[in-house]
């Protein structure tokens, strides 16, 4: 997750990066190819977590609740998101949602 965010902030970030010529993912891609890298990734952990659930908590019910209501279905909210992403704006508050994720992910830890 931590690096989606990177990548996602680097698309925020583009005019300031190309004017201290930085060379980051999305200068290098572009923001639509960049984008294709970021859900591809965020597809790899949605699964990862869903065989963490499957293979750890099962049985668990409370579990994976927990694991669906607050990890995946904001992922895959955060792709519905991404795909229509255009403006600073709209990167800086994905931004921010993933450090929400990253926060419940956290929070797994000590409720499991």
């Amino acid at each position: 997750l931590t690096l989606i965010r990177e990548v996602v902030k680097d698309i925020e970030d583009i005019p300031g990066d190309r004017k201290t010529g930085a060379d980051t993912i999305p200068i290098r891609l572009n923001i639509p190819k960049t984008k294709s890298v970021i859900i591809s990734i965020t597809i790899v952990t949605i699964l990862a977590v869903l065989l963490f659930g499957y293979k750890y908590l099962a049985g668990k019910w409370y579990a994976s609740l927990y694991l669906s209501f607050f990890i995946i279905f904001p992922l895959v909210y955060f792709i519905f998101k991404l795909k229509y992403a255009s403006q600073k704006e709209d990167f800086h508050f994905l931004s921010t949602f993933l450090k929400i994720i990253m926060l419940t992910g956290i929070l797994t830890v000590f409720l499991f």
